[in-house]
């Protein structure tokens, strides 16, 4: 059963802008519509809880615990990111909690689902892994220019290391995270 409000959420977010109205009322029978509170997780690191998840509103903070007193901050995503690409395409376990800062509307797609529709030759699930893929593909290569400017002063400190993974930190904010 189709929910209008996936089909309107969609109409707002990039990652749909090349659909009809038709496509888009199919692939709102596997997204559903997600709210979250403030400090509500989104996912928690470990869980095997594998979906796609597009923010359409609020914002999310990512990080991974290293220890029960130590956080490595990874983030803040806001409005229009993309989350969970690896777990949708090869179901991992995820590495990092995600967690709302404000109030989050956000449409999520269930691996199942998505393999579902995959698996019926959908020409909709290959446009959607389309997106997913090069999304992925820009992330690696703005990960790959951040360590090619680590490597080339290997006398650099620690901090200029700490600040360089600060920048790519940013450079993913900017519109999509795993």
């Amino acid at each position: 059963m189709m929910d209008e409000s996936v089909v309107s959420y969609m109409k707002q977010v990039s990652v749909f802008k090349d659909f009809s109205d038709e496509e888009l009322s199919i692939l709102a029978t596997v997204f559903r519509v997600r709210r979250y509170a403030p400090g509500e997780l989104l996912c928690k690191q470990g869980d095997a809880y594998a979906s796609l998840c597009v923010l359409v509103a609020g914002a999310v903070r990512i990080y991974h615990r290293i220890s029960a007193a130590v956080k490595l901050e990874l983030g803040v995503v806001d409005a229009f990111a993309i989350l969970g690409q690896k777990s949708l395409i090869d179901g991992s376990r995820r590495w990092e909690n995600v967690e709302a800062t404000s109030d989050v509307i956000a449409l999520e797609c269930l691996r199942d689902d998505f393999h579902r529709l995959f698996k019926a030759n959908s020409v909709l699930a290959y446009k959607v892994l389309d997106f997913v893929i090069t999304d992925l593909s820009n992330r690696v290569r703005q990960l790959d220019v951040v360590i090619q400017r680590m490597l080339a002063n290997p006398d650099r400190s620690l901090g200029a290391i700490l600040d360089a993974l600060s920048e790519a930190s940013e450079a993913f904010g900017g519109g999509t995270s795993a």
